[in-house]
């Protein structure tokens, strides 16, 4: 096991290189002053890092076991303090496929029970939708009014289990004390989990659920009698439920399946362990999909094959050069557009043979490395951009949000790399991988699925997080034999670097800004352009009426209508006085620039100033997703963003 050891620390090693110049591909920029400054700074601070986790583990280490439950105590309390405060201070409202899922479960939990064609289409979002109509189901029943704040707290106590289980990780190993505190501490810090945390999507089903898997297993494996059962039944059956909400799961299964065989060609089960863990396993594969099959009934989804996406499709866009094998609406778009299945099917094999051919040997081995680099390169995992419509959010963070973000992205740069680097170290003083091999095959199996196979986003990776953050503690741990005092002047040191190090951070920042934005969106309703164009129709002579409320300085105003450029009439006016008024022609995307206005309420009125009808852009929701719906119209909002240009 020792070469395999070393094999891994070195994979590891040559990760923990992978969040310093992933900014090339993540950023898209030429300037290379900037990926220099940005390399510096990230380098710096997984330095610092190092540096400040070792002392902080020499401290731990050298109190008592009482103590360091004291400690674990307070970190854990510190934990639920932020995690309380930011389920109150941002409340999402949903954007994309968040809003989709939302908007239905919402409408199956008041009845109706009228699928959007987008669950035709993407099938793989059916079943966290109705998991997420019947929680509302259940909140309604309690009484409780704001549904999204409770289920902003279900969220970060359902991620919690993935701490709760490390720690007993940690204890079932026989780590030391400080080693769980050590990960409690990279918890507490960790930015992914408060951004996934705060996001409604079968992301934050799927988190956990490895590090629980991995716990759930050495419980099996450590036990007898009805405890050793128990905890595979739990173990099994959150598998086969977390791989029906979210299908990439399923390589949890493929990785028991091989621990499972492995133990059988060791021939380390008894007849007994074997015939109960079959039909366990057999049970619990009857209650998952019959507890789904039940659902699709009860809430009248039927599948519609023709319209369904098939597996070659997400592989065709993974091939996609140009867009590094990310999602693409455009490959979507004309997918979606053939009327048969097997016509899908018959396209999406042309694609693949197509891009295979046009990128060579050379080119699919740099495609795959972007892939990697965006599947394991992300210290965020993607978690600055799972929305930017907030119905509550701080006014810090509102006026703030791209500097922010891109803080935010660098800080957690530094983590992910110290963590890889600290993983690597603690394959490296291990004397066996076997104790490692389950959440191994997890991370090998999920990394090949979406780099190989798959489409990928950096949000794919996020529940190999906490094994991550448990490697990295371990890693810690296996050090614990190396102490040093740092002297007067290292300490000196150590505050210039960091010092210099938020100076650079603060001086780079409004650099790459300006680089990426030449303007900044202060307002947004964007839901009604993502899977299908949503419209009113606007008769001959008809006005509309809404309002958005804006908290910074604006001068643009996008809003979204068909094809034929229909003449139209827009005023805006803010307190009762007209800041607008301009003729034009109502197109596909209608960008107006007014004079610039201080933060406010804007009244928009749209009025056809044609002979026929026309569509102007909106979004139907059972839910609010704005301030103010269409004046007249309920449950219905204007598409628009409201920007601002220097």
């Amino acid at each position: 096991m020792k070469l395999a050891n070393k094999i891994v620390s070195v994979i590891f090693f040559l990760l923990a290189l992978l969040p310093l110049f992933s900014w090339l591909i993540i950023s898209k920029t030429n300037f290379s002053y900037i990926f220099t400054g940005i390399t510096l700074i990230v380098t710096t601070g997984v330095l610092i890092l190092l540096v400040l986790f070792r002392l902080i583990f020499i401290f731990l280490s050298s109190v008592s076991e009482k103590v360091n439950k004291w400690i674990l105590a307070i970190i854990l309390f510190m934990i639920i303090i932020v995690q309380l405060w930011l389920s109150f201070h941002f409340i999402d409202y949903g954007r994309a496929d968040s809003f989709y899922v939302r908007n239905e479960a919402v409408g199956l939990s008041s009845g109706i029970h009228e699928w959007n064609n987008y669950f035709y289409v993407y099938s793989n979002n059916v079943n966290y939708t109705e998991f997420l109509a019947g929680l509302i189901s259940v909140l309604h029943f309690l009484k409780f009014t704001n549904i999204w704040l409770v289920i902003n707290i279900i969220n970060f106590i359902w991620l919690d289990c993935g701490l709760f289980a490390a720690l007993k990780i940690v204890s079932l190993k026989h780590l030391s004390p400080a080693a769980g505190n050590i990960f409690s501490i990279l918890w507490l810090f960790s930015l992914p989990i408060y951004f996934f945390g705060l996001f409604v999507y079968s992301d934050v089903i799927a988190l956990p659920v490895p590090i629980i898997t991995f716990a759930l297993w050495i419980y099996f494996d450590t036990n007898d009698g009805y405890k050793k059962y128990a905890s595979f039944a739990v173990m099994v059956l959150l598998d086969i439920f977390s791989t029906l909400i979210k299908p990439n799961m399923i390589v949890l299964l493929i990785a028991v399946g091989i621990m499972i065989t492995t133990k059988l060609i060791k021939k380390q089960w008894s007849s007994k362990t074997i015939l109960t863990s079959m039909i366990i396993s057999i049970v619990c594969v009857f209650i998952g999909i019959g507890t789904f099959r039940l659902e699709n009934k009860v809430y009248n989804y039927q599948d519609r094959p023709n319209e369904e996406l098939p597996a070659t499709s997400w592989i065709a866009m993974s091939l996609n050069f140009s867009n590094e094998g990310m999602y693409n609406l455009t490959d979507v778009r004309k997918q979606i557009s053939l009327p048969t299945h097997n016509a899908k099917i018959n396209s999406e094999k042309n694609i693949i043979k197509k891009r295979i051919k046009m990128m060579g040997a050379s080119g699919l081995l740099l495609h795959f490395f972007q892939k990697l680099s965006i599947f394991l390169g992300s210290g965020t995992f993607g978690g600055e951009k799972l929305t930017s419509q907030w119905e509550i959010e701080p006014s810090w963070y509102r006026e703030n949000h791209q500097i922010l973000n891109f803080q935010f992205t660098i800080i957690s740069q530094m983590l992910l790399s110290f963590v890889f680097l600290n993983s690597a170290i603690g394959f490296l003083r291990r004397s066996s991988n076997y104790d490692n091999l389950l959440p191994l095959l997890i991370f090998i199996g999920l990394s090949t699925f979406h780099i190989f196979i798959w489409e990928v986003e950096a949000r794919y990776a996020v529940p190999l997080y906490p094994l991550l953050l448990l490697w990295c503690a371990d890693g810690i741990d296996s050090l614990k034999k190396i102490t040093f005092k740092i002297s007067r002047f290292n300490q000196v040191l150590l505050s210039f670097c960091l010092i210099a190090c938020l100076g650079l951070l603060s001086f780079i920042t409004p650099k790459v800004l300006n680089n990426r934005f030449s303007s900044t969106v202060v307002a947004e309703q964007g839901n009604g352009k993502y899977f299908s164009d949503e419209n009113i129709t606007l008769k001959a002579r008809e006005r509309v009426f809404t309002t958005v409320k804006v908290h910074e300085k604006s001068n643009i105003l996008k809003i979204y209508g068909n094809h034929n450029s229909t003449k139209v009439l827009i005023i805006l006016t803010m307190d009762g006085k007209t800041i607008k008024t301009t003729t034009t022609r109502l197109s596909e995307v209608t960008t107006m620039k007014y004079p610039k206005q201080n933060p406010g309420k804007i009244t928009i009125e749209i009025k056809n100033l044609s002979n026929h009808d026309t569509s102007l852009g909106v979004v139907h929701s059972h839910y609010p997703v704005d301030s103010f719906h269409i004046r007249n119209i309920k449950n219905t909002y204007l598409t628009y963003y409201i920007m601002f240009q220097q």
